[in-house]
């Protein structure tokens, strides 16, 4: 792709300023241009010769990534395959792009093995990407607002060591729309196992319960379910449930909370689906509410497991709107990422809420008795999410105290071997 200069390109009748224009196969790339001439009203020449490096290197990126539009052969093709591919992204892509430019891996970069970029440069890459999207939806172009979270790994390896923040979590973590694009995917043959299969994947992101735990003793029995969720119960509902979580025997009993999405998709479960199931079998479903489309209970957590990669086998394959950056990334989230993303959701909302953060009432959802590191980096990819300087601090902070903690703690045992 090319930067073609106009000069002296008079915008309205009282300005002439220099003009920059993104060409593809010898034509300028319709939206990309619209967008750049559109910011030559507000913004100086200077101005716009930063800005329209910034989007190249980005569009560059994205056309090498999803490179159809260059097996066409007419221009017309090449274009609109081109500006589709701009939209055909999701959050883990642009995440994915972020960390390329602030690594120095981006080949598109005038810091490609050099570092990568400093902070502020990518705050400034990061503006220019939420701005040429708002642009978008704005003036039509696109009809979903895309609302990125434009996280990216802001710690440099050192830094990361020594605070012990876990950042694979930052790949496994993906947002509510994303999850709701994902169970789509999950498909059975009949819609017995749909609705089912769906509700099984809502409650471990929604509710952040560990796959076990949705069979382990009472736990999900119906006759305990029924007096939870009201039948009659309308849209925005959530409800409390005691469950049984780690540990031998009944376990650590902890409360959870069955949030509006989860609370909806049990409602339905629990009187239209299961009283369905009985009327076509001709028999009762007493006990536990997961069992096969034959009526038997399910016994074994793992058949989720198998059930979650068959589901992300299907979102890799059958998905056209997926990057290869989002493929790499699903590639690695398995069913546990539920809990990374429920608990990094959870965080995300107290601090909208201005609740703050209280470690122990997290602790006590999540059924931990020691977050301590692992606690830090939820709070730290929140932070990413939300672009809080505030809550990076915290993390930061949470962090620091829990290698305190460690290095006590290893202090005592040694002495006590002594």
């Amino acid at each position: 792709m090319q930067t073609i200069t106009v000069k002296d390109y008079e915008v309205d009748s009282h300005t002439s300023t220099q003009a920059n224009l993104l060409f593809l196969a010898g034509a300028p790339l319709f939206v990309p241009s619209t967008y750049l001439y559109y910011k030559l009203r507000t913004n100086k020449s200077i101005s716009i010769k930063n800005l329209t490096s910034r989007l190249k290197i980005f569009i560059n990126q994205v056309l090498t990534d999803n490179n159809d539009w260059s097996f066409k052969g007419d221009l017309k093709s090449k274009h609109e395959l081109a500006n589709k591919a701009l939209f055909n992204i999701g959050d883990a892509y642009i995440t994915g792009y972020l960390n390329l430019l602030f690594k120095g891996n981006c080949i598109f970069s005038d810091k490609y093995k050099k570092g990568g970029l400093k902070n502020s440069s990518m705050e400034l890459h990061i503006d220019t990407l939420r701005d040429f999207y708002d642009f978008c939806f704005k003036f039509g172009f696109t009809s979903e607002k895309k609302d990125f979270s434009y996280i990216y790994k802001r710690y440099e390896k050192q830094q990361t060591y020594s605070l012990g923040f876990d950042l694979t979590i930052h790949n496994k973590y993906y947002n509510k729309d994303e999850f709701k694009a994902f169970i789509g995917y999950c498909t059975a043959k009949n819609k017995f196992l749909n609705t089912r299969n769906r509700l099984i994947f809502s409650l471990c992101y929604y509710c952040g319960l560990r796959p076990h735990e949705l069979l382990k003793g009472a736990n999900f029995s119906r006759k305990r379910l029924e007096k939870v969720i009201n039948k009659k119960a309308k849209f925005n509902v959530s409800a409390e449930l005691i469950v049984s979580g780690k540990g031998r025997g009944e376990g650590k009993l902890r409360k959870i909370i069955i949030p509006p999405e989860a609370y909806q998709k049990l409602k339905e479960y629990l009187y239209t689906t299961l009283p369905k199931l009985e009327k076509d079998l001709g028999k009762i479903i007493r006990n536990r509410i997961f069992v096969t489309d034959k009526g038997k209970e399910l016994s074994d957590a793992s058949y989720f497991t198998k059930l979650w990669e068959k589901t992300k086998h299907r979102y890799i394959s059958n998905n056209t709107n997926i990057s290869p950056l989002q493929v790499k990334l699903w590639k690695q989230r398995e069913l546990y990422s539920t809990r990374h993303c429920f608990v990094t959701n959870l965080i995300i909302k107290h601090q909208k809420d201005g609740k703050g953060i209280d470690q122990i009432a997290i602790q006590e959802i999540m059924g931990h008795s020691s977050i301590e590191t692992t606690f830090a980096s939820y709070v730290y990819l929140a932070a990413i999410v939300l672009k809080s300087d505030e809550l990076e601090k915290e993390a930061i902070s949470f962090a620091e105290a829990a290698v305190r903690v460690k290095n006590n703690r290893r202090k005592q045992e040694g002495a006590s071997s002594v």
